[in-house]
């Protein structure tokens, strides 16, 4: 139908010309999406009331597709167009549809919308949107927002002063629908916001509170507002303690309520009162005197509500507090026997079902609150999150208490091996976690309770106990590459290259000295997008993992090259080339941040690595200069900075082209920290060359610029410098 709207031209007058071609094709895809607006746009007969799509909702549909699918330089340029005219009319239906679309493009757009936020998005139709008197208007950009809050992260953050006062005062609208949209938004924006959210707790808490606490509030908004509470707490952490009392009273009554309509909202009240027991830490008289007497209760509701969210909110309330007490949790870890019951969960399968009669398709079909298992079984979500919140509760068991968790050993590995292959994400996630848990566990058993401090570097100078290097070689480090190389999920083996990282960084270079070989060959594949997961994604989807699992191996490579230091550099030469592809001149920016900090921590933390990758990178970042991104080029000074500082005399015969790179940066770089890291660049020239930098000359004009108020780690670099000359 929609193509038969654009008019083709004859046959006859076809171009061979490349040229001709891609104008026609243009053309092909301005009209196209000119079409879906006048489509998307139009006024629905149809009651709100009626579950049926509308055409609107078809050509949302169609234009998040096309966002994701298409190529993003082209499509953008038609739907930023197109939304333009509707924001700029008079009918607010119009503005509603363009936040709408909004919302359905900052997935596949983001990147191209990030660096419209300011102007138009934010400044223009945001502002306008929030301030409007139609509150379908107003719904329209709290919805924009929540979209926002998840794909366009972190710019959107810069926009809280803009953003949480006006979501805030909308939620004084008589309107609930606008009110819950009001409290989802919250939830998605505070829970990124991190401290930043600090100064708005005294406001957004109380207000949440009387949410909680309102009888005609009814039963999803509700459900928001415990959600919003549980964000505020993870972001604040310990800042939330003025309001610790207020939230312990509220969720404890919902423990506490036997009423059977209440049962989620209790089941989340123990999810983030557990959140609250890890945010108060540092507080241990206030947990024994608030959430200690709770445990009955949470036990109670554990035995004996048959529900799965529940369980799910139990466990999570116990492994917050395990986390907290450690050993001293252990007589409640025997009484309750709680590794029984996670055990039992973790191998659980009632929640499996075969799956209903296919029912009629539906654009909304693709639920949230069922997975398709395959061979036509059926679950769902809650029996799954359950099941992983039970592996993750007895990882943090066998952490927190490892003398009592001991005899259960045997049976925690068959029940990690029994579900590390299984089909939902979360579940292999949580195993990878558990496993690295149950490491901790055997290395403190000969430890006295303890994880033992390492000297890094290799050869190593000490090793962990056998039983703990025979694990991780057999059980661990098997499912670990296994799912790097196999599993078809980004997410899963991010969390797997994380839990490696974690893996070095704990128990030192014992830990992984015998496996760096496998180590490289696993991230030379992710690094060429070979992994199963890479190859088989879409072009969209691949974009999106390869940035996901960049951002990984290089905290992986950064953890490998602190605590190996130089016993690194024979790995990281193999794995270099694969990282340099990276830092070429035609690859992504993002990508190119990520590279160059890779080289900058990993010739900061292992010197010898400059050896064979020095001289190359000085040129690729004195290129930067070129390409107009602060990011990168703070990252290339930082990285020409180390070059310099431990590449000895083969890199003088650079240093005129470096100073006249790092002068270029000074004089032009708008953020600080870029102006800092060049700054700093020079005074490792100096310090390294004396007699090509003087420093007697550079000092003086260092120093005017110190202290440093960008990246404050630099200030050593300037003492550092000061004291040579003293």
């Amino acid at each position: 139908f929609f193509f038969l709207m654009i008019r083709r031209p004859p046959r006859s007058t076809q171009s061979r010309s490349s040229a001709a071609s891609d104008v026609y094709k243009r053309q092909v895809l301005d009209r196209f999406v000119q079409v879906l607006f006048v489509l998307v746009s139009e006024k629905s007969s149809s009651s709100e009331d009626n579950h049926e799509e509308s055409l609107s909702d078809v050509i949302l549909f169609l234009i998040e597709d096309i966002s994701i699918f298409l190529p993003k330089r082209k499509i953008y340029k038609y739907l930023s167009q197109n939304i333009a005219v509707l924001f700029n009319s008079n009918d607010d239906h119009h503005k509603i549809i363009g936040f709408h679309v909004l919302s359905k493009m900052s997935e596949g757009c983001a990147e191209y919308m990030k660096k419209d936020l300011a102007n138009p998005i934010m400044n223009n139709y945001i502002t306008n949107g929030l301030a409007s008197q139609n509150p379908k208007v107003r719904a329209g950009s709290v919805i924009a927002l929540a979209y926002f809050s998840q794909f366009l992260m972190p710019e959107i953050l810069l926009f809280h002063q803009l953003i949480i006062p006006a979501l805030l005062n909308n939620l004084a609208s008589l309107d609930q629908d606008l009110i819950q949209k009001v409290l989802f938004c919250i939830d998605m924006f505070v829970g990124n916001l991190e401290q930043s959210v600090i100064q708005y707790l005294s406001i957004i808490v109380p207000q949440l509170l009387n949410i909680l606490e309102s009888p005609q509030a009814p039963f999803g908004m509700k459900r928001l507002a415990i959600s919003g509470l549980g964000s505020c707490i993870s972001a604040s952490e310990h800042e939330i303690l003025p309001y610790a009392e207020d939230l312990y009273k509220r969720f404890a009554a919902l423990i506490n309520n036997d009423d059977a309509n209440v049962i989620y909202l209790k089941a989340q009240a123990m999810t983030e009162m557990g959140k609250l027991i890890t945010a108060l830490r540092t507080r241990r008289d206030l947990i024994q005197q608030l959430f200690v007497p709770c445990v009955d209760i949470v036990y109670k509701n554990l035995k004996e509500t048959d529900d799965w969210e529940v369980r799910e909110g139990a466990f999570t309330f116990f492994y917050h507090l395990a986390l907290v007490s450690g050993e001293e949790f252990s007589p409640l870890l025997k009484q309750l026997n709680l590794i029984e019951i996670v055990l039992e969960r973790i191998t659980a399968t009632e929640g499996l079902q075969k799956s209903k009669k296919q029912e009629d398709f539906s654009l909304g079909s693709d639920s949230e609150d069922e997975i398709n298992a395959g061979d036509n079984v059926g679950c769902k979500t809650s029996f799954l999150d359950e099941k992983a919140s039970a592996i993750h509760a007895l990882g943090e068991f066998a952490c927190a208490c490892p003398s009592t968790f001991a005899p259960y050993m045997e049976q925690a590995v068959a029940a990690l091996d029994q579900t590390h292959q299984y089909f939902y994400d979360n579940v292999r996630s949580q195993v990878a976690v558990c496993y690295f848990n149950l490491v901790k566990c055997i290395v403190k058993l000969s430890n006295n309770g303890v994880i033992p401090a390492y000297k890094k570097g290799l050869p190593c100078a000490q090793r962990i106990d056998p039983k703990a290097e025979e694990f991780l070689k057999i059980e661990v480090f098997t499912k670990y590459f296994h799912h790097i190389r196999e599993d078809d999920a980004p997410e899963v083996v991010g969390s797997v290259l994380e839990c490696l990282k974690d893996v070095v960084e704990t128990f030192g270079p014992s830990s992984v000295d015998s496996a760096l070989e496998e180590i490289a060959e696993v991230i030379i594949l992710l690094l060429k997008g070979e992994t199963f997961c890479q190859a088989s994604a879409s072009d969209e989807e691949d974009e999106e993992s390869d940035y996901i699992i960049l951002e990984h191996v290089s905290d992986l490579l950064i953890a490998l090259s602190k605590v190996l230091h130089d016993g690194f550099a024979p790995t990281f030469q193999i794995i270099y080339p694969e990282v340099l592809k990276f830092a070429k001149t035609k690859r992504d920016f993002e990508e190119k941040i990520i590279a160059f900090g890779i080289f900058a921590e990993v010739f900061f933390n292992s010197p010898s690595c400059v050896l064979f990758g020095g001289k190359e990178l000085i040129e690729l970042g004195i290129a930067t200069r070129d390409l107009n991104d602060e990011e990168i080029t703070r990252n290339a000074c930082y990285m020409i900075g180390n070059i310099a500082k431990n590449g000895g005399e083969a890199i003088h015969p650079h240093y005129p082209n470096i100073l006249l790179y790092l002068k270029f940066i000074i004089e032009n770089s708008i953020i600080p920290e870029a102006r800092d890291n060049a700054i700093a660049a020079a005074c490792k020239l100096a310090y390294s060359g004396p007699q090509i930098v003087p420093t007697a000359e550079l000092l003086p004009v260092v120093l005017n610029q110190a202290p440093f108020k960008g990246d404050l780690e630099e200030n050593h670099t300037v003492s550092e410098l000061s004291l040579i000359h003293i």
